[in-house]
């Protein structure tokens, strides 16, 4: 689960730049009529950070969402809306990407959803990562936990 840097846009236009888990098997799919399933982009704000971004969490109103993880725990989330977000390597200026943002209540790290991972053209193993196209597996970024 290899730790990238990327950089969240508000709709408001506030920024900030952190490090995000990759490949931690945060997933969001959509089932089509026809049975089909596709993973849509989504990324976990944690609360402090989205406070930081300017991003309203209704949780105050009850807009908690319930869910089951993976592992069949109970999981709550708010929807915080749809955010940009864009890889932050050092040789290019990549592009920014639509994604919808959650808080998962009691979440410390970023979290970047497999549909999400596929708009950035990141693929993760291990601790490394490449984008898509390149042949030189990058370095992780240092961790970064978001408390309060």
């Amino acid at each position: 689960m290899p730790w990238i840097k990327v950089r969240i846009r508000a709709p408001g236009g506030q920024e900030v730049e952190t490090s995000a888990v990759a490949n931690s098997g945060f997933m969001w799919r959509v089932r089509q009529p026809d049975g089909s399933e596709y993973s849509i982009p989504v990324i976990n704000i944690p609360a402090p950070l989205a406070r930081r971004l300017g991003l309203v969490m209704p949780i105050e109103e009850g807009a908690a969402l319930s869910f089951r993880g993976a592992d069949a725990s109970h999981i709550r989330a708010v929807l915080l809306g749809e955010v940009d977000v864009r890889l932050v390597i050092h040789d290019r200026e990549m592009p920014w990407v639509r994604a919808k943002a959650v808080c998962l209540l009691g979440s410390d790290r970023v979290l970047l959803s497999e549909g999400l991972l596929e708009q950035l053209k990141v693929l993760p193993f291990g601790t490394k990562w490449l984008i898509l196209g390149e042949v030189e597996p990058r370095e992780e970024a240092a961790p970064q936990y978001w408390h309060g």
